[in-house]
């Protein structure tokens, strides 16, 4: 059993950052796709939970994770893609980044 699996957190949440505040919040329903390691076309998809949560299966490699916003019409939250290297034997945790555009 190997793949990743993790959380899709969106922020900034405020435009102001308050010490010891998160500024970062769960990402409900977003689409976290991967790609072979080198690009490409898509060869897996998920949908977050109401959580953010999201676990994919995937055999041990190397693979481009590329996060899409729940609403594909919407510009943002706009995904930070992010290379991973999937071992065999267990599933690897990721944060799926989300820029919301607030500053």
């Amino acid at each position: 059993r190997t793949g990743i699996e993790g959380v899709a957190l969106q922020g900034p949440i405020s435009p102001v950052q308050r010490p010891g505040a998160p500024n970062a919040a769960p990402l409900p329903f977003a689409v976290i796709t991967v790609q072979p390691g080198a690009g490409g076309a898509e060869i897996a998809r998920a949908i977050a939970d109401e959580r953010g949560r999201f676990r994919i299966p995937l055999r041990r490699g190397k693979y481009r994770v590329v996060p899409l916003p729940p609403d594909p019409s919407a510009r943002f939250p706009l995904g930070t893609p992010q290379q991973v290297a999937v071992r065999g034997g267990r599933f690897t945790r990721i944060v799926a980044e989300y820029d919301t555009g607030i500053r």
